[in-house]
């Protein structure tokens, strides 16, 4: 007989019950109530998505053992890589801690005190000792006129007169022995004699100037006479040109022009102790050196001081002055105009 349809769906109901019933498992009311609480306060274990069985029968893992460190030098990129880690720089410093203080430097060595002579005269003469200092100079020290020296290095010829072991000097000696037929001579002892003695000292002695040793050369002249102008003209050719005299000396008075012929026509440097007038100071353009005031500036002072002291009141006063070149124009300016004013 056909069931009516609401007997279908009671009866498929059932069969739903008992198919559940029979895949989930029967609960008993044995179990006490705290087991019970117990268990539903417990997590339930998290399970992987493999399923509780893989999940038990996996091992447990061991920790990986640490890999050794690379040898320094060495870059875990192979042996081709560069050696950046010998070669990184320090790590900066971390904010707050203290930077090492870098070691003081070597202090630099004092300079030699200056080497300057006092003058016990004090004043002026002070000032113009201020002015040079001698330092280690070998011709400047207060001990002795030289000291050996060291040649100087890669010497070489510079010049007419200026070899590389050598320099050419010439004495120009005034004949002052003439003097005495007019009642002026003076004993200043044998010139000539003093410049042979002043050479040796400087090359023997002192090595020379610098490694260079003097070669002296004599040439004499007249103070008096015709021939004074002659014979100083002629010594400037001498000279300069045969002896290629780098510097002319003369200490025993050189009047003349022979001084414009050394200084202005063959530009050469003289040194004289001899008053020169300021004419000649000027056309020389330095290369005239007189240990004396020019004779314009003596003969002023001459004039001035015979003036303030009254030796010419009341008095005529005659004036006489030699008319060689260079000679009588300083003599009237210097004194003759002086005292006329």
């Amino acid at each position: 007989m056909l069931r009516s349809q609401p007997q279908r769906l009671v009866g498929l109901f059932i069969c739903a019950a008992l198919a559940a019933a029979a895949c989930g498992g029967e609960v008993t009311d044995s179990a006490p109530a705290s087991g019970a609480e117990s268990q539903a306060a417990e997590p339930e274990p998290q399970t992987t998505e493999s399923g509780p069985d893989e999940t038990e029968s996996a091992p447990e893992a061991e920790a990986p053992e640490p890999e050794p460190a690379p040898e320094a030098g060495t870059d875990e990129s192979g042996p081709d890589a560069t050696e950046s880690a010998s070669e990184a720089e320090a790590p900066e410093p971390e904010p707050g801690a203290e930077a090492a203080e870098p070691e003081p430097a070597e202090p630099e060595p004092e300079a030699a005190p200056p080497n300057i002579y006092d003058d016990p005269r004090d004043g002026i003469f002070d000032e113009f000792q201020a002015t040079m200092d001698r330092g280690d100079h070998p011709f400047m020290q207060l001990d002795a006129f030289c000291h050996a020296h060291d040649p100087a290095p890669d010497r070489a010829a510079t010049d007419v007169g200026i070899g590389a072991d050598s320099i050419s000097l010439v004495h120009v000696r005034s004949r002052l022995e003439d003097l005495v037929a007019y009642g002026f001579a003076s004993a200043v002892g044998d010139v000539a004699e003093m410049f042979d003695t002043f050479t040796a000292v400087v090359n023997e002695q002192c090595g020379g100037v610098r490694g260079r040793l003097i070669d002296l050369h004599t040439i004499e002249v007249s103070v008096v006479g015709d021939t004074v102008d002659e014979e100083g003209n002629a010594a400037c050719i001498e000279g300069v040109e045969d002896r290629h005299g780098v510097i002319l000396l003369n200490t025993s008075g050189f009047p003349g022009s022979g001084a414009l012929c050394i200084v202005e026509d063959h530009e050469t440097a003289l040194v004289t102790g001899s008053t020169m007038p300021a004419e000649f100071m000027r056309r020389g353009e330095d290369r005239l050196i007189s240990l004396e005031p020019t004779t314009e500036d003596q003969l002023t002072w001459l004039a001035l001081d015979l003036v303030e002291r009254g030796e010419l009141d009341g008095r005529t006063v005659a004036v006489a002055a030699p008319d060689t070149p260079g000679e009588f124009e300083p003599v009237k300016a210097g004194l003759v105009d002086v005292l006329e004013a």
